[in-house]
């Protein structure tokens, strides 16, 4: 027997691969991550030939305690913006990353992650002009903290826009599905006005956990029914989600030919051909995933392209067209897939690599392509005695700084990136730290 492999892969979707000589009977799984649950297999190896996998076998990393809340937050105003500042009372060996949440009277809900080394957080994702009611999580693999004390109060918002996902017509009904906003307050109620031959009809007092409604009153073929949905609390009613509709007709345009989507110049490009001589006066354009709800974009005009705009990254996206005449819309036509960008999995970060001394030993590598979208770097330092602590790292970060390393000791750092589609392999650096706290690369 040449060797054994031993590859694990956590819930988390991480995989990590140890090879031992053929001799060996046992290995040592390094990297394993607090409160992740792992499935590991072996396969060996001769030099002609391999076994199959074993069967799995479960395990799960340690358990870290649940970190507590930071406390005494603050907030300073500057000529550069606004500050949050805060305290942790535990270990922050045992923290992860803090969450900054806020949450305006005016504008949705914000949120915002910080490295576990920082106490100060500039407040970039809360515009300046509203004032928040924010509050503070610290987090790691295990758990999350609950709420810090809040630094404002708010008052009760106005349900957001309702989301209308699906609007299906009959010969003489129109129905209409819909979803609460996750801006703004909670729904008591919705009301509908919708137009008509006969003038404006509504529709009131919809109960607050309604997801559809059917409209029949003075429906008339080839007529262009204008409607708005409204949600209302105590606070107010929210901004209107407007749409048309027509009942089924005979009278509608034959479907378009959607051509393949192409990428152009940072944008995806839908392109299509009318297939009817009837008058076309907008088309309407789906793209659907099998996890979200379809995004839909209306073309006003008599275009023969659209940029998608809004999309979710590393998703597969199916679409299709139809077309609206003055009876109504056409049947969807032929439907083409494509995948948003990225296409894949991060390269592996490249240069790492470190200085300064073991009381700041500032960990660097170099910055990722744009063209990898990342979202966050993980990074981890492994002792000599195989404990393993991870720090979460911004995306646009190319360096981190590390605090009071043992004098002497061993370290082993992994750097991963990660964007929408998943972990790149780690990027590996071994160091060791002197008696006098200097930073020697392995």
């Amino acid at each position: 027997m040449e060797r054994h492999e031993i590859t694990y892969k956590g819930s988390d979707n991480t995989v990590e691969t140890v090879t031992v000589t053929g001799d060996r009977s046992d290995a040592l799984l390094i990297l394993i991550r607090p409160c992740v649950n792992y499935s590991v297999v072996v396969q060996s190896f001769s030099q002609t030939s391999q076994s199959p996998k074993s069967l799995p076998e479960e395990f799960s990393g340690r358990i870290l305690p649940t970190p507590q809340s930071p406390i005494n937050l603050y907030v300073e105003t500057g000529p550069t913006g606004r500050h949050l500042y805060w305290e942790y009372p535990g270990d922050i060996g045992s923290v992860r990353k803090y969450n900054i949440y806020g949450y305006s009277n005016t504008t949705v809900s914000k949120h915002q992650s910080v490295v576990s080394s920082a106490n100060m957080a500039d407040l970039v994702q809360f515009p300046l002009e509203h004032q928040f009611l924010l509050w503070m999580t610290a987090e790691n693999m295990c758990g999350t903290s609950s709420k810090s004390i809040p630094v404002f109060s708010d008052a009760l918002q106005a349900p957001g826009q309702p989301n209308v996902i699906n609007v299906d017509s009959g010969p003489n009904s129109i129905t209409i599905w819909f979803e609460a906003s996750l801006e703004g307050g909670p729904v008591n109620s919705y009301r509908i006005r919708y137009t008509t031959p006969v003038g404006d009809q509504n529709i009131t007092d919809l109960p607050g956990d309604s997801t559809e409604v059917t409209l029949t009153a003075f429906l008339q073929s080839c007529f262009q029914h204008e409607i708005w949905l409204y949600a209302k609390n105590v606070a107010g009613e929210s901004q209107p989600s407007y749409l048309s509709a027509f009942i089924k007709s005979q009278a509608v345009p034959a479907s378009p030919f959607l051509k393949p989507i192409v990428y152009f110049n940072g944008s995806y490009i839908a392109r299509w051909e009318p297939t009817s001589a009837d008058d076309i006066y907008a088309y309407e354009l789906w793209c659907e995933t099998e996890a979200e709800s379809p995004k839909i974009f209306n073309i006003e005009d008599n275009s023969a392209q659209a940029a998608l705009e809004g999309l979710t990254q590393c998703t597969v996206y199916t679409v299709s067209i139809r077309a609206q005449g003055s009876c109504g819309w056409s049947e969807f036509s032929n439907s083409e897939t494509f995948t948003s960008r990225p296409p894949d999995t991060p390269r592996t970060p490249v240069d790492l690599s470190a200085s300064g001394t073991a009381s700041q030993c500032i960990i660097t590598w170099s910055k990722g392509d744009p063209q990898e979208l990342l979202w966050e770097y993980e990074l981890a330092t492994e002792s000599q005695n195989y404990e393993s602590v991870f720090y979460w790292v911004p995306p646009d970060a190319t360096q981190y700084t590390l605090r009071s390393l043992a004098r002497p000791s061993k370290h082993t750092v992994y750097l991963w990136a990660k964007n929408a589609c998943g972990w790149s392999a780690e990027a590996t650096l071994s160091l060791s730290v002197s008696n006098t706290g200097t930073i020697l690369i392995q």
